[in-house]
């Protein structure tokens, strides 16, 4: 009997050795991912992202097109959190229709995004976003320094597809879980606590009133990245952005304030906001 407990736990450990021995460490496949980013001239994707709220789940769907060195185009979806978002090279114009609202910025020299939606509710100097940064041309030196501060939890399949999981501090007492595609290195999910973000934030878009109100681990987001194309074709006019009728120009530090009812312009006609999907009772 001892002789087999004997064996057993000798095959466990060779198992478990050769694991590591194949198995790349954390920053390496972040290195990885950086490379892979950084050499994508243009691509489209679509990114579905669940966030869990004490007043029940929100869905919220978008599209992303991009092309180097600095045109973006994000469309969200879901009418609550309905956005367009466009940099078409010298500004970032983001549209809120709720609220019949919008506001730019300057727009980044490459696809870092430093100043754009990807870095606006980061501390200074920091991007919580790391699918920002892996699309940086200097990712790969960039991403160094988050190698010691990444962790591989292990093997996991999302939507079908062999991913490695990982978790990263993006930021200081910002901590992501990210699942990165075996394969190809392209990120297929990532999440994260808002109440880490918005705390590390402070109040760069007004979120310490709804911060008060939370507890870490209550609003949970996650974002899962499908319908990858590397090579796209887009459409004249994706990369321009003309401010519709009626709508105003506002400081995005009252984005919040304004989403919340403080202020802004009447939502357009026939575009009433949807709810939070609310929890059943429970039986139990």
């Amino acid at each position: 009997m001892k002789r087999t407990l004997t064996w057993g736990m000798v095959v466990m450990l060779g198992i478990a050795c050769a694991w590591a021995d194949e198995t790349p460490a954390a920053g390496d496949i972040l290195k990885q991912m950086a490379e892979t980013a950084s050499k994508v001239e243009k691509m489209s994707f679509s990114i579905t992202t669940k966030i869990n709220t004490p007043m029940g789940v929100m869905n919220i769907p978008s599209d992303l097109k991009m092309q180097r060195p600095n045109r973006m185009r994000s469309e969200t979806k879901a009418m609550m959190m309905k956005t367009t978002s466009v940099c078409d090279g010298e500004f970032t114009w983001v549209y809120i229709p709720m609220r019949n609202v919008y506001f730019k910025q300057k727009a980044p020299a490459g696809f870092d995004m430093e100043g754009t939606m990807g870095n606006m509710g980061a501390p200074d100097g920091q991007r919580p976003d790391l699918f920002w940064m892996l699309l940086d041309r200097n990712s790969p030196d960039k991403i160094t320094g988050l190698a010691g501060k990444a962790s591989l939890l292990g093997d996991e399949t999302v939507d079908g597809l062999a991913c490695y999981h990982l978790k990263v501090e993006t930021a200081t007492d910002v901590q992501s879980d990210i699942w990165a595609d075996k394969e190809k290195n392209l990120i297929r999910r990532v999440q994260l606590d808002m109440y880490q973000l918005m705390k590390a934030a402070g109040d760069k878009m007004g979120s310490q009133a709804v911060l008060s109100q939370l507890k870490p681990g209550q609003m949970m987001m996650t974002m899962d990245f499908h319908d990858y194309n590397l090579d796209p074709t887009f459409e004249a006019g994706t990369f321009k952005f003309t401010p519709p009728a009626g709508s105003r120009e506002i400081d995005p530090k009252d984005l919040t304030k304004i989403l919340m009812g403080g202020g802004g312009g009447a939502p357009p006609p026939g575009d009433a906001p949807a709810r939070p999907t609310r929890r059943a009772p429970s039986t139990r």
